[in-house]
């Protein structure tokens, strides 16, 4: 395990509105509900964290968050350690702050979505249990960088 307890929890709990009254990022255009009536492009079933169609009709008492993420303007990220990983590939400015306050929470293995804002970043999402997926390209790098932390 990389994340370590904390005073946050054995895996801190991370909310995207955190950072947002810190004045760190500009608020997610995420809302979560039980009418199913706000529009947007990602829809999850909650707690099952379930993807689900977001042109389906809901039912009205089911929970759903709705993130209005415009997938050509946002990017993944992951931290590994010291480091911090374009999911893509391509260098990314302006993460310090997002990165700063994850290793405030403790956390040294994350991954997190962003979008530009007006000001700053948009923190749209953060976990820490960061996907395969998303380093699968990198995953050396990624590996000897949570080891090179684990080691100091």
């Amino acid at each position: 395990m990389v994340n370590r307890p904390s005073e946050h929890g054995f895996v801190a709990r991370l909310d995207p509105l955190e950072p947002v009254a810190a004045g760190v990022v500009e608020p997610p255009h995420t809302v979560i509900l039980n009418d199913g009536s706000a529009p947007g492009r990602e829809v999850y079933r909650i707690p099952e964290w379930t993807v689900v169609d977001a042109g389906e009709p809901r039912e009205r008492c089911e929970v759903v968050r709705i993130t209005d993420r415009d997938p050509a303007r946002s990017r993944r990220v992951v931290l590994a350690g010291a480091e911090v990983f374009a999911a893509d590939g391509v260098r990314l400015d302006g993460v310090a702050p997002i990165v700063a306050w994850l290793r405030r929470r403790g956390v040294e293995f994350a991954d997190f979505t962003v979008e530009p804002g007006e000001r700053a970043l948009r923190l749209v999402d953060v976990s820490c249990w960061p996907g395969h997926r998303l380093f699968a390209d990198r995953e050396d790098e990624v590996y000897a960088a949570l080891l090179r932390r684990l080691a100091s």
